[in-house]
């Protein structure tokens, strides 16, 4: 198998796309940077596995296997900062597969400088796979190739260096002197030099090769493919060039040599290529993503072709396609069933994928764009369900084929702007369970009703103060139905920071909101009974005030003015339940410019007695409570943005707690959602993270005792998370927070 990838961890040019890695005949995807795993399962949903992370930086990546025994390993390119000097240092670190899709810890490789691409073939024929890293360094620009060869278990000899053209951008792997062995091929996209070229490195047959020869292309190329372009046997190359927005045909000789590049046009500021036949004539076509002027250029191939001879080489005039905003990788694939290769393609700025059907003779019809939750140009295809059709993978999401080339966005609803927190309630009273989406940027909440099967309506919104952050459900006028009360705020007193309270007209639609005061910048509300009148109150936390907002309900769901109780530091979560056993709620909140978690126990009249305050970690973000040791008692569960990591504070049974435990979760988690996943009949843990870098859901499943397996992660919204049976199945799913959507994630998704 010889897949490579480039800068970013993109397809570069073998058309590699998602493998498994398991080795239990689903098709698997690798997510660059920390290496997630997505496993595909027979039927339903996907489940992902854990995630391993390298020490640096990884910078490109590639699949074999490397040790011979059947299943696929890693290789990741890495690039390090050297503690105390602007030095870096470069490795190559391999992650051997045990053959369940875990993996040992990584080996570690020097490599001269950092690496660009990285590609996979056995380059000496001793029937093991070896490595080819294409590196350089910009300041000064050098260019250089490593070869690592296989010692025949997955252990690798140091690195061989060549020289290639400045600034190795691409790098692809085929046989290209016909003589059995592989040679390699480098498109090399200098900044400051000129010509740009592709360095063609030729075999000797022991892994060793010839000096480069170069040939010149166009201006900064970006992707390089191989394939048999004019049909005479033997492969030839096709490079996009960037700045002078072409694409260069190099036509192999037959035997490694190639004749001049010649040059077609394209669209404006080319990036990404694709090869394959669109018309089903025998000759392969071109797919070029344009992200200067937002298009697909489609080059039809109309070289002379027979069988045994290579004709002269034509390519109709481009036709270029619509394709969203940026378009940056194209991918073929038959998505429709149909036999005929359609065409999807990534887009960089603003996320959604776009998806061009193929009417069958070569031709597209218009682009169909679909959001992804967390947009990521790196994008691949496989049968992720079991059922036949091709979906699309991206390095955080997964969007499922219906079939017919159009994707399952259930899983995704729309909402307002700025969505930052979700919570769940049937609200028109239909037996299941629709959402309320707090959207701090367009000043409202979205209500979302549930079809009955994990499906949703387009959101209904209704106003609400301004800069809403958190909502929550409950009947607060006590006529059966659920309302919703919304903490509104920004930074500064005034109108911003109060509460909303929307009642229920019963079916589902809401009255206008009432505003009641509450501290300066309310970030968390919870509901629950503190006087013990059988009505449901309010409790808020106020960031800037350092204090806790008391709204005590009259009983039909008007509120008495707030009475304030000192917080800590930052106070920015809340959560209420009955933390000593005596029958009365309790209070426990977040403080995040403290480093803890305040405890205040009701005194039984809804006052409370003063805070008691547990050390956590770093910026502690959100809190939870739930019985997680199964001893009869609540117990807290605190997201530490900061450390990456949760705090678990188990209760004596008289409402103090013991030692935080700490439990890796994600890259700075926001959000804490408790429920009994897995069906096991404990509780467990649902964690989003914020990370520019790893938009995702952390799952820690409980050992039954308050103790957690390593975190299980999902590639979805990384914002507010909440839990609920949503398709009326008997277990529980989760749903996300993804700016201006929600993610849904059904319970099949968890192991």
């Amino acid at each position: 198998m010889n897949c490579e990838t480039g800068p970013g961890g993109g397809p570069l040019g073998n058309g590699c796309g998602p493998v498994d890695l398991d080795g239990d005949g689903d098709v698997d995807v690798l997510d660059y940077g920390r290496f997630q795993r997505i496993f595909g399962v027979t039927h339903g949903p996907l489940y992902p596995d854990r995630a391993f992370e390298t020490e640096g930086r990884p910078d490109a990546l590639a699949v074999g296997d490397f040790d011979g025994d059947g299943d696929l390993d890693l290789a990741v390119a890495n690039v390090i900062g050297i503690t105390g000097t602007p030095e870096y240092a470069y490795y190559l670190s391999i992650f051997l597969n045990s053959g369940d899709g875990l993996f040992a810890d990584e080996v570690v490789y020097d490599i001269v400088e950092r690496a660009q691409s990285v590609a996979v073939g056995d380059l000496d024929g001793d029937g093991d796979l070896d490595l080819a890293v294409t590196t350089s360094d910009s300041f000064p620009e050098t260019g250089r190739v490593s070869i690592l060869l296989n010692n025949g278990d997955g252990t690798f000899a140091s690195e061989v260096v060549y020289e290639v053209d400045l600034a190795p951008f691409s790098i692809a792997v085929g046989d290209l002197d016909g003589d059995g062995d592989l040679d390699l091929a480098v498109a090399s996209a200098s900044l400051y030099f000129s010509p740009n070229s592709v360095s063609v490195l030729i075999n000797l047959g022991d892994g060793t090769f010839a000096r480069h020869v170069s040939y010149e292309v166009g201006r900064m190329p970006t992707s390089i493919v191989i394939g048999d372009i004019d049909c005479d046997g033997s492969l030839d190359l096709a490079v996009v060039n960037n700045f002078i927005e072409t694409v260069s045909i190099l036509i192999n000789r037959g035997d490694g040599t190639f004749n001049d590049h010649v040059q077609f046009d394209v669209g404006l500021s080319p990036w990404g290529l694709s090869i394959g036949d669109v018309n089903n004539d025998g000759r392969l076509d071109l797919a070029v993503t344009n992200a200067g002027d937002d298009s697909i250029s489609i080059l039809i191939n109309e070289s002379l072709c027979f069988a045994g001879y290579g004709g002269y080489l034509a390519f109709n005039n481009e036709v270029q396609y619509s394709a969203g905003d940026h378009p940056m990788l194209p991918v073929f694939g038959d998505f429709d069933g149909d036999g005929d290769l359609d065409l999807v393609a990534s887009t960089a700025s603003s996320g959604p994928v776009v998806v061009l059907p193929n009417n069958g003779d070569g031709t597209f019809a218009d682009d169909v764009a679909y959001g992804v939750s967390t947009p990521s140009f790196l994008i691949s295809v496989g049968d992720m369900e079991g059922d036949g059709d091709l979906d699309l993978v991206f390095t955080r999401s997964i969007m499922r084929n219906n079939g017919d080339a159009t994707f399952d966005d259930g899983v995704q609803v729309n909402v307002g702007d700025g969505a930052s927190s979700v919570a769940m309630g049937d609200f028109d009273g239909d037996g299941d369970m629709d959402l309320a989406v707090a959207n701090r940027f367009s000043d409202n909440v979205s209500v979302l009703q549930n079809h009955g099967d994990g499906t949703f309506s387009d959101d209904v919104q209704y106003g609400t103060g301004e800069f809403p952050r958190s909502v929550v459900i409950g009947d607060l006028d006590g006529d059966g139905d659920l309302d919703l009360a919304v903490a509104n705020g920004s930074s500064e007193n005034g109108p911003n920071d109060s509460v909303s309270v929307l009642l229920n007209h019963g079916d589902g639609t809401f009255a206008d909101d009432v505003l009641y005061g509450v501290g300066d910048l309310p970030r968390s509300l919870a509901i629950g009974d503190l006087d013990s009148d059988g009505d449901l109150d309010l409790v808020i936390a106020n960031t800037i005030t350092d204090d806790i907002s008391i709204l005590l309900n009259h009983g039909d769901g008007t509120f008495a003015d707030e009475v304030l109780l000192d917080a800590g530091d930052g106070p920015i979560s809340v959560a209420i339940g009955d933390l000593d056993g005596d029958g009365n709620l309790d209070i426990a909140m977040i403080n995040v410019s403290d480093d803890n978690v305040s405890v205040l126990l009701n005194l039984g009249d809804g006052t409370f007695a003063d805070e008691v305050q547990y050390n956590v970690e770093n910026d502690p973000w959100s809190v939870a409570i739930g019985d997680l040791d199964s001893d009869g008692d609540i117990d807290l569960a605190v997201a530490n943005r900061g450390s990456d990591n949760v705090s678990v504070l188990l209760n004596h049974g008289d409402g103090t707690f013991a030692d935080d435990a700490l439990y890796d979760a994600g890259n700075f988690p926001v959000s804490l959602a408790i429920g009994d996943l897995d069906g096991d009949g404990d509780i467990d843990l649902a964690v989003t993270s914020e990370s520019t870098t790893l938009f995702g859901l952390s799952i820690l499943l409980n050992h039954g005792d308050g103790t957690f397996a390593e975190d299980i992660i999902y590639a979805v919204g990384g914002g507010s998370v909440a839990i609920g049976d949503l398709d009326g199945d008997g277990d529980l799913d989760l749903t996300t927070t993804n700016s201006t959507s929600v993610s849904i994630v059904l319970s099949g998704c968890v192991p």
